[in-house]
C-alpha cells in the first residue's frame, strides 16, 4: 500500500515537472513534516523495517528539496550555486542507494512491502537521472560562459586574419605567377608547388613575448618567417593570385572547445584522392568538404594533403573570396 508520503513525493516530482516550483517545495515540505513527526512521536511501527523506510522517505524529501532549490529563479545566472545544490541532491540519493535501500530492500521482503520497497527504489533512480541531466546542463553553461570572453577575442582575431589573406599584393601575384608557370592552370601540382614554397622557405617564429601579431603576406615574405596564421595567410593569398579557390582553417588541436591553429585549403575536386584527408560531407555552400585539401606548411614533416591528425579537429572553415573584400 502506498502511503501518504510517498502520494505526496510523487505528486511533488509531477508540479516539478510541470515548472511549479513553489508547489512542488510546499508538498516536499508536508511530506518532510509528516515523516520528522512520525519518527519524534513514535507512530510508526518499532521494526527496524519502519525506522528504514521513513528515514528513506525523509532523504528523498531532502535530495528532491535541494533538486528544487536549484531551479528556482533567484538562483538565475548563479551557475555554481545552482551546481552545489544539485551535488547535495546527488549526494543523498547515492547515500540512500548504498546504505538505506538495500536495507529496506531485505526487510520488505520479509514484511511483505515489496511495492512500496520498489517504489522508494525507483524513485530514487528516476531522481538521479534527473539530476545527472541538470548537472550536464549547469556544466555545460558554466564552460559556455568561461569561453564566452576567449571565444569573442578570438572571432576578433579570426576575422583579422581573414582580411589580411589579399591576392592582389603585387609581390604575392609575381611570385604565384613565377612559381606556377611550369604547370597547367588549375593543376593540383601547381597548387603543390606554392605549398612548398611556403613550407620550405618561411621559417616559422614565434611572435615576440607572447603578443599576437597578425602580419599582411608582403612582411612575411619579406621577412621570410612567420607563425601559423602569418603562413596561411600567406600561402592562402598566393593560391587565390592564380585562380585557386581557397579557405582557412581553423583546427581545436588540443580539444579544449577553442580554435588555436590555423592552415590554409585548396578546393580542387580533380586532385588525387590521396591527397584528400577529410571525409565526404556537403557543407552549406554546396561543396564537399572532401574536396577541400589541406595544408599545412608549418609542418615539416608532412606534404601535400598531409596533415597531423591534430589539424583534423576543424572548428571554422572560411572560404576567402578571390578579390579581396574588407569585412
Amino acid at each position: 500500500m502506498i502511503t501518504e508520503p510517498s502520494r505526496l513525493l510523487h505528486d511533488a516530482t509531477l508540479k516539478l515537472g510541470k515548472g511549479e516550483l513553489k508547489e512542488a517545495i510546499d508538498l516536499v515540505t508536508k511530506a518532510s513534516k509528516e515523516i520528522r513527526g512520525r519518527l519524534l512521536l513514535k507512530n510508526i511501527s518499532p521494526s527496524e523495517y519502519s525506522i528504514l523506510k521513513q528515514l528513506s522517505y525523509l532523504l528523498d524529501c531532502a535530495a528532491l528539496q535541494y533538486f528544487i532549490l536549484s531551479k528556482e529563479e533567484g538562483i538565475g545566472t548563479n551557475d555554481v550555486s545552482k551546481l552545489g545544490r544539485l551535488c547535495l541532491s546527488l549526494g543523498i540519493c547515492n547515500v540512500l542507494e548504498t546504505l538505506l535501500l538495500p536495507l529496506v530492500r531485505t526487510y520488505s521482503s520479509l514484511n511483505h512491502e515489496k511495492q512500496e520497497s520498489s517504489w522508494l527504489c525507483q524513485f530514487n533512480e528516476l531522481l538521479k537521472q534527473e539530476i545527472h541531466d541538470s548537472v550536464k546542463r549547469v556544466v555545460r553553461d558554466i564552460r559556455n560562459e568561461r569561453l564566452r570572453g576567449p571565444k569573442e577575442e578570438l572571432n576578433r582575431s579570426i576575422k583579422k586574419i581573414v582580411n589580411s589573406a589579399d591576392p592582389t599584393v603585387e609581390v604575392v601575384r609575381e611570385l604565384a605567377t613565377r612559381l606556377g608557370r611550369r604547370f597547367e592552370a588549375g593543376d593540383f601540382k601547381q597548387a603543390r608547388k606554392l605549398y612548398e614554397y611556403v613550407r620550405d622557405e618561411i621559417q616559422y617564429i614565434y611572435d615576440p613575448f607572447g603578443i599576437e601579431e597578425i602580419q599582411p603576406p608582403e612582411v612575411t615574405l619579406k621577412l621570410r618567417s612567420g607563425d601559423c596564421e602569418d603562413q596561411a595567410i600567406l600561402l592562402t593569398s598566393l593560391l587565390l593570385a592564380i585562380g585557386f579557390e581557397s579557405a582557412l582553417l581553423f583546427a581545436d588541436a588540443n580539444n579544449d572547445g577553442l580554435p588555436d591553429h590555423v592552415y590554409s585549403a585548396v578546393y580542387i575536386p580533380k586532385a588525387p584522392d590521396y591527397t584528400k584527408p577529410f571525409a565526404k560531407k556537403k557543407l552549406n555552400d554546396g561543396k564537399n568538404l572532401h574536396d577541400w585539401i589541406p595544408l599545412d606548411p608549418t609542418s615539416l614533416d608532412s606534404d601535400f594533403g598531409v596533415i597531423p591528425i591534430e589539424d583534423l579537429q576543424i572548428a571554422k572553415l572560411v572560404s576567402i573570396p578571390a578579390k579581396k573584400q574588407k569585412t
